[in-house]
């Protein structure tokens, strides 16, 4: 459903660049379950052409910690960190939310 949500100009890219991220990607046979509903769901709505590629690097379990990190690291993102003590006295604040 959100492929199909997207530009009809890129779709084929979107099924042909699946990465998957994050301890969840590791449970055993994610990624061959994950193609085999694809594929079926593609079946299902007359659209057996087109070509599915899911990426599942070794170290995906902590590449959701490597991209926070980085972005952390970037120095005009500093503007969005929340302290503790901020957060407990101001809680979430709009621009995050």
């Amino acid at each position: 459903d959100v492929i199909d949500m997207c530009d009809v100009d890129i779709r084929a890219d979107l099924l042909n660049n699946i990465f998957l991220s994050g301890g969840s990607s590791m449970f055993p046979n994610f990624k061959s379950r994950m193609y085999q509903e694809l594929e079926f769901e593609l079946a299902r709505r007359k659209k057996k052409n087109q070509i599915i590629k899911i990426i599942a690097p070794r170290e995906r379990v902590f590449s959701v910690w490597v991209g926070g990190s980085i972005l952390a690291s970037i120095p005009e993102f500093q503007s969005n960190w929340v302290t503790r003590a901020k957060y407990f006295k101001d809680g979430i604040p709009e621009n995050l939310l």
